[in-house]
């Protein structure tokens, strides 16, 4: 299915292809997203370079100046773009937003992918993998600690879903916001 919503601003049309919900690719959630504009991509480039700090290293962001006076840090060019979410303290939960910017007849079209980290993707992997297989060898040899490593993936799934979802809910507002 493709859900379609218009925001009652000239110029932005919004569209989320989600197939119903947003598909699980290999390691993870992956959420793809239509933005398009009436605005050239000129000015949509620069939109975003007003809203990303360029990507820096950790320790030089943690001694400057105004780091969080932006909402995105990453990595902008020409035709693309690979922006993540400022927050305070580094958290490795923040997705990362691929883009690709593509000019139209009447505007603009923004393709964006919003998936985990790949690091995350793998500690979560030998997490579960590791946690599965723990309950796997409890169930056989039938110890009463079997629900001790149930308990351990529930909140590793927990732990792994919910600050993911939000802190993608918060990226994709504030992409609409500053494209409006």
């Amino acid at each position: 299915k493709l859900q379609s919503r218009q925001t009652g601003q000239a110029g932005l049309r919004f569209k989320q292809l989600l197939c119903g919900r947003p598909h699980w690719g290999a390691f993870g959630e992956i959420m793809n997203l239509i933005i398009e504009s009436l605005k050239s991509r000129h000015e949509i480039i620069q939109i975003l370079k007003d809203n990303t700090h360029e990507d820096i290293p950790i320790l030089k962001a943690v001694f400057s100046e105004n780091v969080f006076n932006k909402f995105f840090r990453g990595e902008i060019s020409e035709d693309s773009f690979k922006i993540q979410r400022c927050v305070m303290g580094q958290m490795g939960f923040v997705p990362l937003a691929y883009g690709t910017i593509t000019e139209k007849e009447k505007g603009t079209k923004i393709s964006i992918t919003i998936k985990r980290m790949k690091g995350i993707n793998i500690f979560f992997s030998c997490w579960f993998g590791g946690l599965t297989l723990l309950m796997i060898v409890n169930f056989i040899v039938n110890t009463k600690y079997f629900f001790i490593p149930l308990g351990m993936l529930i909140y590793g799934f927990l732990i792994n879903y919910i600050p993911y979802k939000t802190e993608s809910r918060k990226a994709i507002l504030k992409l609409q916001e500053i494209f409006k």
